[in-house]
């Protein structure tokens, strides 16, 4: 198993979306849910299994390198999330 980025996309010329930090701020829970099942079945079209996703946590100091890498600091945002596991 060799996991691959997926943060906001799948990167081998699949579908590009915003930043996990981005589409949070879109408060848009569809959005976040399409985004996530796109790069779920692209992903596994080519195989790959594992892919990096979002990190769960709230962004409370913004010096900390993955504060792009997950959906804020408000609390509320987290509800909009997809929920974890496969989304096909």
């Amino acid at each position: 198993m060799r996991p691959l980025p997926g943060l906001h996309g799948f990167t081998n010329n699949g579908t590009i979306w915003p930043s996990p930090i981005g589409l949070a701020a879109s408060f848009n829970p569809k959005l976040l849910h399409q985004a996530a099942a796109t790069i779920a079945d692209e992903a596994e079209g080519l195989g790959i299994s594992h892919v990096f996703a979002p990190v769960l946590d709230l962004s409370r100091e913004l010096r900390w390198g993955r504060v792009e890498e997950n959906f804020g600091e408000d609390p509320f945002l987290y509800v909009l999330r997809p929920p974890p596991g496969p989304f096909a």
